[in-house]
């Protein structure tokens, strides 16, 4: 999603560097003319959404929406880019902060588009699982009292981990963060040190706790291990992980400890930098200062977090920049 994202980021750079097609006019020649003008106009402005589609897609782009207004095609192809199957592959681990670009030139025009992207991003997880939404933070660019009343940016990614409904989970390696334990923790997974609310955890083939997310898996930090025989697991609310053997005849059963998870207690969440939403992780030198890892946990057993986006909120913010827009 990296290439994805980038490409989210240009198209706010190029948003509005290709003027309109020109009037049609009634000669034959003139209307073979400005019809090319349109095609090389839109061809120009699909390559910078998508500098890497292929020719025989562009071609068929091009064919498709040469004849749209120039404001039309762009806020088409911006939608487009959103969407993960009209870009090259993602990973988990894509920047979610590259998505917006930076707006240090005052533009309205910029703040619209920004906006909307941020708003519909929130809206179109909110049922991810960990997801954090991004809130919406504006700021002025002018310093000078007799400026443009008008100059606004969005400030850096700023994200809300105030925590979110659970979902109840038949899995019993399914868990969820306990609410009294303060937005500030997280299960923290390896390697990378990554961070995330999202607890839907499964038994990895080398034993341990973890995230599998496509090809990659992430497991949880720890040295916990269960041997592949095991056929239940149980967590309980302080996070010990423990099974039930199967007694012989005559014999009482016996309990299996095989340890316990730690979270990662984040003393200060601005060191968090975004991963699309879920997946935060922190520079070297921070994860020293404002994370420990603790053993003083709170858990619910088959429950997973979800987002903790408002859908309804999201949208009548969408729709108040939308009639700003206008």
């Amino acid at each position: 999603m990296v290439r994805v994202a980038n490409l989210i980021a240009m198209s706010f750079v190029f948003l509005n560097s290709i003027a309109a097609a020109q009037e049609l006019t009634t000669t034959d020649s003139q209307i073979a003319e400005v019809t090319q003008q349109q095609r090389q106009a839109a061809e120009q402005t699909i390559r910078k959404y998508f500098p890497e589609l292929d020719d025989d897609v562009l071609a068929g782009w091009v064919d498709a929406y040469a004849d749209l207004p120039a404001q039309e095609l762009k806020q088409l192809l911006l939608q487009k880019s959103l969407l993960p199957s009209a870009g090259t592959a993602s990973t988990f681990l894509s920047d979610y902060t590259a998505e917006l670009p930076s707006l240090s030139t005052a533009s309205q025009q910029k703040y619209f588009v920004a906006a909307k992207t941020i708003l519909r991003n929130n809206i179109l997880h909110a049922e991810t699982l960990g997801y954090r939404r991004r809130k919406l933070v504006t700021m002025v660019t002018e310093l000078s009292a007799a400026g443009d009343a008008a100059a606004i940016a969005i400030t850096t990614p700023d994200f809300d981990f105030t925590p979110a409904k659970r979902s109840v989970s038949p899995n019993p390696l399914h868990v969820a963060l306990a609410d009294k334990v303060g937005f500030g923790r997280m299960f923290r997974l390896e390697p990378g040190g990554i961070l995330t609310r999202c607890g839907r955890f499964e038994r990895l083939t080398d034993g341990r706790l973890g995230l599998k997310i496509g090809e990659q898996s992430l497991a949880l930090y720890g040295d916990i291990k269960i041997p592949a025989d095991v056929p239940k697991i149980d967590i309980d609310t302080a996070g010990l992980v423990t099974s039930v053997t199967s007694p012989a005849k005559g014999k009482q059963r016996t309990r299996v400890e095989y340890g316990q998870i730690q979270v990662a207690a984040i003393h200060q969440m601005s060191v968090l930098h975004s991963h699309n939403g879920v997946f935060f992780q922190v520079r070297p030198e921070d994860m020293e200062r404002f994370v420990t890892m603790t053993s003083q946990v709170s858990l619910i057993s088959r429950s997973l977090e979800t987002s903790n986006v408002d859908v309804d909120q999201e949208i009548n913010r969408l729709k108040r920049i939308e009639r700003l827009e206008r």
